[in-house]
């Protein structure tokens, strides 16, 4: 008979904190889950644990694959997941106890597709607590919180009802640097109903290791030019560029985001040099030290239009 919950995990050199991750998941209070390791091509000891575990554990599968990133992992994972609904965990990542039971539940008692939860942030010692709530609860007005990161768009913060996987309109992301925004925002325009609910039960690990923390400048370009790749292929195929809310929202970010880029390069570096040199025919959203800022300022405080697109910045 088929589990209620599918619990997808993506594995990939993580062979320090998995046993945390896997072990939080079993000791959940909901225990209708089936529980589907995807071990991505870990080149150390993380496959091994998995099979250990699943070994142990009737409720899990395990999938060994060659590397292909975290997005064909969870792709992997949904395609073997028979829930009714679908949540992930990071495998370096951990949950508390009632973490399941409080998100299916709400799921049901609501009819809803969707609910997202408050989350820690872990780094070393420091643990950090952050609401999750959105402000507005309306297709557009979740992805312009998505897009400007008032509420987060992680996939792990969320269970979704399996359906909204296969329907017609979804695709999953062509890359894999922020990939959760690009998927979110695909669910968000699927679903029928998003709900919240207030509970600081997943645990988010900084850790210095992962794709999301790479600082080399080489990193720092292609994390920018996939970020790119998502958004204009999801903005194009959903015609989000004809909501001038949205497209504003996107502009925004991936302003933010350069700046991001930039920041901790210096500005007379060899470093700074290839990522100037991508980003030379737009412009950017910084402090005010030139016109150029000042006139971008006035285009986000004021909402004037330029003749921008962001396809036209990844064409470069």
């Amino acid at each position: 008979m088929a589990k209620e919950v599918s619990i997808i995990v993506p594995v990939y050199n993580v062979e320090k904190y998995l046993r945390t991750c896997l072990d939080s998941i079993l000791r959940q209070t909901f225990q209708d889950f089936e529980l589907i390791l995807i071990d991505d091509g870990s080149t150390d000891q993380s496959g091994l644990i998995c099979d250990e575990y699943a070994a142990q554990h009737d409720c899990m599968i395990v999938l060994h694959k060659k590397n292909a990133g975290p997005n064909a992992a969870r792709i992997d994972g949904i395609k073997l997941a028979k829930g009714t609904f679908i949540t992930f965990v990071d495998s370096d990542d951990w949950i508390e106890p009632k973490h399941i039971e409080l998100l299916v539940n709400s799921l049901k008692e609501k009819n809803a597709d969707i609910v997202q939860c408050d989350y820690f942030i872990n780094q070393d010692d420091k643990q950090t607590y952050v609401k999750n709530e959105p402000t507005s609860y309306g297709t557009k007005e979740l992805i312009i919180q998505f897009l400007h990161g008032t509420i987060h768009s992680g996939l792990p913060l969320k269970m979704v009802r399996k359906e909204l996987f296969q329907k017609k309109i979804f695709e999953f992301p062509k890359a894999d640097f922020n990939e959760d925004l690009h998927t979110s925002i695909s669910l968000v325009m699927n679903a029928k109903k998003f709900i919240y609910v207030p509970s600081f039960s997943y645990h988010y690990r900084i850790n210095a290791g992962s794709i999301t923390n790479t600082r080399t400048p080489e990193a720092k370009l292609r994390k920018y030019t996939e970020f790119v790749t998502n958004m204009n292929d999801i903005y194009e195929r959903l015609n989000l560029y004809n909501d001038y809310d949205i497209e504003h929202a996107l502009l925004i970010r991936v302003n933010n985001y350069k700046r991001e880029l930039l920041k901790g390069c210096g500005y007379k570096t060899k470093e700074l040099k290839p990522l100037l040199s991508f980003f030379k025919n737009s412009y950017r959203c910084c402090e005010i030290h030139t016109i150029g800022d000042f006139f971008f300022y006035l285009a986000s405080r004021f909402k004037i239009t330029f003749p921008y697109r962001i396809k036209k910045d990844f064409a470069q």
